[in-house]
């Protein structure tokens, strides 16, 4: 049946696997009494086995009796399922979990939905956790410095499988608030390395679906969005030091026309973000009227001082001036594209 979701639980090789044609129905708030599992750390992934391989086994040995790994496939193509029937023959510690329908946001979606425990700590599929990550999520968890924590997150330590180009530095990948946990006014936390409060999320909405990787395709900040709209609720989100992971980082990211096309995207994603809060026509009139007038402003004074910059050699802040003209642009064309359609 089209809306009705189907969910085949069978046992391969030590592992759960879930195949799933329908995710679209709201999940139920899981039971507060059912308390056996506190965290599920959730990776969800697509085509990245081998980097999978790594998170996994960076989990693995942090894992204590209230605690689970889920592994959510996106629709991968390659050998992920394989690669996780090998590890079960270490350990009945991974359960497995497929999702067809395309969308990074959607995978954490189902995984809220399906995971047992209480927090669902997310871990992207080319990270690794450090030493005792886990083990200080979950003493934070158990004695929270304030009540009404909805989302907590930390550290990104960048790694790469190239040396960067010279203007890039690994600060500018590296993501970090300090050594002192911290409530944040607003979201931000990074999305690799965070965990929720399944009933908190669920209760706002969930995920943006309409933000986030779908398939190779990426409208970033989805767990800003959130992050804000749990904030909005009343809930906190707070920083928590100690519970760093490695993130991998590809050398084509830095390319000047990756980095062109991520600012696109993230103005593209900041534009879906307003739109979605204003609240009356007049206001989402109001939003498109104003930014498109001043995009071209915007694109103009940024696209001159990006010209003038890499004519003197000097690329960091010339590629910056060029991102700033790009999400400019991203910001623009979401606005006029409902028009259009």
């Amino acid at each position: 049946m089209a809306n009705q979701l189907l969910e085949i639980v069978f046992l391969i090789s030590g592992i759960k696997i879930a195949a799933m044609t329908n995710t679209t129905a709201r999940p139920s708030v899981p039971d507060p009494e059912d308390a056996g599992c506190f965290i599920t750390v959730a990776i969800c992934t697509r085509n990245r086995a081998a980097l999978l391989v790594k998170a996994i086994r960076s989990v693995l040995p942090q894992l204590t009796p209230d605690t689970e790994l889920l592994v959510v496939d996106n629709a991968s193509t390659d050998d992920t399922l394989q690669v996780c029937e090998q590890l079960a023959g270490e350990t009945y510690a991974v359960a497995y979990l497929l999702e067809p329908r395309l969308g990074l946001s959607v995978a954490r979606n189902t995984s809220l939905s399906k995971a047992r425990g209480r927090y669902v700590l997310f871990l992207d599929d080319d990270a690794m956790a450090e030493a005792g990550w886990l083990a200080a999520y979950r003493s934070f968890l158990l004695n929270p410095p304030a009540p009404g924590i909805a989302v907590v997150g930390g550290a990104v330590i960048p790694f790469y499988d190239q040396p960067p180009p010279p203007w890039i530095t690994p600060r500018d990948t590296l993501f970090d608030y300090g050594s002192q946990p911290l409530r944040l006014a607003g979201g931000g936390l990074s999305g690799c390395n965070s965990a929720y409060c399944r009933e908190k999320v669920i209760a706002v909405g969930l995920f943006e679906e309409k933000l986030g990787y779908q398939g190779s395709s990426l409208i970033p900040r989805e767990e800003t969005e959130l992050q804000d709209r749990l904030i909005k609720a009343g809930w906190d989100c707070w920083w928590l030091p100690g519970a760093a992971v490695q993130h991998f980082v590809a050398t084509e990211r830095f390319n000047i026309r990756s980095m062109a096309n991520s600012a696109f995207n993230s103005g593209r994603a900041a534009a879906i973000h307003r739109l979605k809060i204003a609240t009356s026509v007049r206001r989402r009139l109001a939003l498109r009227m104003g930014r498109l007038f001043a995009a071209p402003f915007h694109i103009v004074i940024n696209l001159l001082p990006a010209l003038f910059l890499f004519s003197l050699g000097r690329q960091k802040p010339a590629v910056r001036a060029l991102c700033r003209v790009t999400r400019a642009a991203g910001w623009a064309w979401q606005l006029l594209k409902p028009l259009a359609e």
